[in-house]
């Protein structure tokens, strides 16, 4: 189109034209954050959501693996790392992290859980935090 001007302007309406469909969607991947009462014995579980914006076609993967803040593997929680894969049309998976329980008089701790190396997807939000509260007052 030309305008008033005499300058051209051109419009593209649909992506690499009329019979080719526009490209995929890349999905984002994002987790959230858990917070919960450390117990006073044994192990209680802090389950973090991974979620995918959209559902796909094709599997979409991306690892995951905690880490330290102010609490330690080992000593405050159980460590864990690991793939997670979404097949076609799942939007949902879940990371089960282990937090060890004690008697001790402490300040709350935290810890993450991150994501890296997505494949097929971006990762949006890749750190999910862990908050031990403690009830031990």
């Amino acid at each position: 189109a030309v305008d008033a001007q005499g300058f051209s302007h051109g419009v593209l309406l649909t992506p690499g034209g009329a019979n080719v469909p526009p490209p995929p969607v890349v999905p984002a991947i994002s987790i959230n954050d858990v917070a919960n009462a450390e117990g006073k014995f044994g192990t209680r579980s802090f389950t973090f959501t991974v979620s995918l914006s959209a559902a796909t076609t094709v599997a979409v993967s991306v690892n995951f693996a905690t880490a330290n803040g102010s609490a330690i593997a080992a000593e405050d929680y159980i460590a864990v790392s690991g793939t997670l894969v979404f097949n076609a049309g799942e939007t949902t998976k879940t990371i089960v992290v282990d937090v060890i329980g004690d008697r001790k008089r402490e300040p709350d701790e935290s810890f993450s859980v991150n994501l890296s190396g997505a494949s097929g997807a971006t990762i949006f939000d890749g750190s999910g935090a862990g908050r031990i509260r403690n009830d031990d007052r």
